[in-house]
């Protein structure tokens, strides 16, 4: 159990930096990589909307994590877990605050 448990978490983890990955902070940023000109990009009215869905896969990842902290014995996984913990919030942090 303890494994697939780990399993779930990690795919868990790696799904949600796959988000953060595809999920831009602005739906109008491919516009400055054709023309590096453009000052400033459209509004985008579905922001709010995106923040939210990030924070939520965030909060999936560190609570599948955290779970992990607290079943296993071993030192080295939780201080692992505590690591991914502090990556994927840096990570969430950057690109969209």
């Amino acid at each position: 159990m303890k494994l697939i448990m780990k399993g779930i978490a990690h795919v868990l983890f790696v799904l949600g930096l796959g988000i953060f990955y595809i999920l831009p902070r602005n739906k109008y940023d491919w516009m400055q990589t054709i023309d590096p000109a453009t000052a400033s990009l459209p509004v985008d009215q579905s922001a709010d909307t995106r923040l939210i869905f990030t924070a939520t896969v965030l909060l999936v990842m560190v609570l599948a994590q955290g779970l992990l902290i607290v079943k296993t014995s071993k030192k080295n996984e939780k201080m692992m877990s505590l690591l991914l913990i502090f990556i994927a919030v840096t990570i969430w942090y950057l690109k969209y605050l």
